[in-house]
């Protein structure tokens, strides 16, 4: 009878991500599982939670992060001068959802 070689059963228990951070350089190796350790919360996500946490950093970025974008609807300011006329400033908001 053959035994079925150490590495063999190994990678048969690997899981896929496992096997790609496998083959990866060493340093890099090390520094993917060091962030997945640093990220353990995250990693034990059903794709659904995963999702919803995508979809709140995405909203609380465009909130209070780099990613703030100005809408695309003109909105109007009015406002008297000294002269007795009316001067109308354009002016954006800023998105406050994800669409």
């Amino acid at each position: 009878m053959a035994e079925d070689h150490p590495t063999k059963v190994i990678n048969e228990n690997m899981s896929r991500i496992d096997k790609l951070i496998a083959s990866m350089p060493p340093r890099m190796a090390n520094a993917v599982i060091h962030q997945r350790k640093l990220h353990a919360c995250l990693m034990e996500l059903t794709a659904n939670k995963s999702r919803e946490v995508a979809a709140r950093a995405i909203f609380l970025n465009y909130q209070d992060g780099d990613g703030r974008k100005l809408g695309t609807i003109p909105y109007y300011y009015e406002r008297p001068t000294t002269t007795g006329s009316v001067m109308v400033e354009t002016y954006f908001s800023y998105i406050d959802r994800v669409h």
